[in-house]
């Protein structure tokens, strides 16, 4: 009876000491990489400014404006360009077009407009997409 309980406490103490092991390598892991956009600089003289973005329509996919600030940023269209080559399924691209108002031009200013690739009726998944604005 002693050795059962003496082969259990050294089961317990063995899987107590790799959670704590797996938690410190967990807790000193480098965070993922993320990939910065770049940004899009627009001046007061230019203030419209488009964004070209891959899109495939026959899967059901399209792009969403999700996120942007309507007194700095004024969304003039989104129009899909078919490939130049006729290939069944080949992506093609669309174009977003934007206008930046007066009051982004007041002060400097960083502007985040996000996009979502996706299949409407789904809501989930997809991909986001970040474009980021400096006026000067």
């Amino acid at each position: 009876m002693t050795i059962r309980y003496l082969l259990v406490g050294l089961s317990l103490l063995f899987i107590i000491n790799h959670a704590v092991a797996e938690q410190k390598q967990v807790a000193h892991a480098k965070p993922a990489s993320v990939t910065q956009p770049k940004p899009i600089m627009v001046k007061a003289s230019d203030p419209f400014f488009q964004v070209e973005l891959k899109a495939n329509p026959a899967t059901g996919f399209s792009w969403f404006l999700t996120q942007y600030n309507s007194d700095l940023v004024t969304p003039v269209s989104a129009k899909y360009h078919p490939p130049k080559k006729v290939i069944t399924g080949a992506p093609g691209h669309t174009v977003w077009k934007f206008k930046l108002t007066q009051a982004a031009f007041v002060v400097p200013h960083i502007i985040e407009i996000r996009l979502r690739y996706m299949q409407p009726w789904a809501m989930v998944g997809g991909k986001h997409k970040l474009i980021v604005v400096v006026t000067r």
